[in-house]
């Protein structure tokens, strides 16, 4: 069978935004709720994205996807076989056009089991993407009654006043999940690839890694996705092949407490990283206390007004605090600033820091206290907003340039509308 992964990135770079709503079925059919229910928990827990929902099928795997699945495929398929071909066809043209296309023409038997079971695959997946994908319950505190409190509650009463758990030796911290007692907990929806997709891994192998190199010395706590956990051996890596104003950044003055203020660079377009994340700005801002010897550091991405997660504009944001009197970077967290409705965010787009307004929430997504190591936190920062090029340009312009300049150029050569003719 051909790899959906690599059909997705050819066909729509982003899917699943494009397939984000129900799918109604003019014949009526509808399927048991409660099945449709576990389906969206039990692809939670095994990291199924809906769109793979085939692969989960037809290679039987993961186990506890697949026997939700099965039954219903099975139950959909014989309401299917009570439709005559004028009424099937009603039905397929019900879905998405991209999915059309990948199921192909009709055959003429109408009823053919193949076909129908790739319908009722694609039918599903279009179906509970909505679901899956729902950011209020990703965005929620964690609750009693969800299921890593369920499973495990002294996780549920250890959890600090910002929804953090402190990590020690009890986890084991892994680029894709956090293992605890034979089981696998999941980072929360905000450290995934566009708050939708995989597991950020090039941030989270580096703040793994950097774990376990000073948690002897720095205190980690992390947020997990109450709604999902998975029994280790069903574990699996998925790995994905894939203008300024302001003072840059100088750690010569990282202590200086003169060396503060705000600056913004803004994306360069038109822009090859806009393929990835629409983001127009990102803010840097220090602030000076001289009488506590601190300064502090804020990051907020600002994306454009355009780019909604369902009813949500969310901006990854991160905080630092630099100890100038003993040169130490003695904190650092990483957050998710959720503004719920559009009037807010336009006042939060049209402001800058520090007088931009409160976010509706700000889910803590990960946090270190200690004696931070400046390259290991620039490091951090930089994998922390993935697909972010505004970062590098702040801590290294040099290298910005070195590893963009000729592709951007290019780039703007390709999209850039030829000028008027005289």
């Amino acid at each position: 069978m051909v790899s959906l992964k690599r059909a997705l990135r050819q066909a729509v770079p982003d899917l699943g935004r494009y397939l984000r709503k129900m799918i109604a079925s003019p014949s009526g059919i509808a399927l048991p709720r409660d099945l449709m229910k576990e389906l969206v928990r039990q692809c939670r827990h095994h990291n199924v994205f809906p769109i793979f929902l085939p692969n989960a099928y037809w290679d039987s795997s993961p186990p506890a996807v697949f026997k939700v699945l099965e039954r219903l495929v099975d139950t959909h398929i014989e309401s299917l076989e009570c439709l005559d071909a004028d009424d099937l066809a009603t039905e397929v043209r019900a879905m998405p056009i991209q999915l059309q296309e990948w199921l192909g023409d009709t055959p003429e038997d109408h009823h053919d089991r193949e076909y129908l079971q790739r319908f009722s695959l694609y039918w599903m997946a279009a179906s509970i993407d909505g679901d899956y994908c729902d950011f209020k319950s990703a965005l929620a505190p964690m609750a009693s009654d969800s299921e890593v409190a369920q499973r495990f509650p002294e996780l549920f009463d250890e959890l600090d006043d910002e929804g953090l758990i402190t990590l020690d030796d009890r986890f084991t911290l892994m680029d894709g999940g956090i293992a605890y007692k034979e089981h696998v907990l999941h980072f929360h929806q905000c450290l995934r690839r566009g708050f939708g997709s995989n597991p950020n891994y090039d941030f989270l192998a580096r703040l793994a890694a950097y774990y376990r190199k000073t948690k002897e010395t720095n205190e980690f706590k992390i947020a997990i996705d109450p709604r999902r956990v998975m029994h280790l051996s069903d574990y699996q890596r998925t790995m994905e092949a894939d203008a300024w104003f302001g003072a840059l950044f100088d750690p010569a003055d990282i202590d200086n407490h003169d060396a503060v203020g705000l600056t913004v660079i803004e994306r360069e377009r038109p822009s090859l990283f806009d393929m990835s994340l629409r983001i127009d700005r990102t803010e840097f801002f220090w602030s000076s206390d001289r009488k506590s010897n601190l300064k502090t550091f804020e990051i907020e991405e600002i994306l454009a007004e355009s780019v909604k997660f369902d009813a949500y504009h969310i901006n990854r944001y991160v905080h630092a605090e630099r100890d100038t009197a003993n040169h130490v970077l003695r904190h650092f967290d990483g957050a998710a600033k959720v503004y719920t409705d559009g009037a807010a965010y336009a006042e939060r787009y049209g402001t800058s820091i520090p007088h931009e307004p409160r976010a509706s929430m700000k889910p803590k997504l990960f946090r270190i206290d200690g004696d931070i190591e400046l390259e290991d936190w620039i490091d951090l920062v930089s994998f922390f907003m993935r697909g972010n090029e505004m970062v590098l340009r702040y801590f290294d312009s040099g290298r910005y340039e070195r590893a963009f300049r000729e592709k951007i150029e290019e780039w703007k050569t390709i999209r850039e509308p030829p000028p008027p003719s005289s």
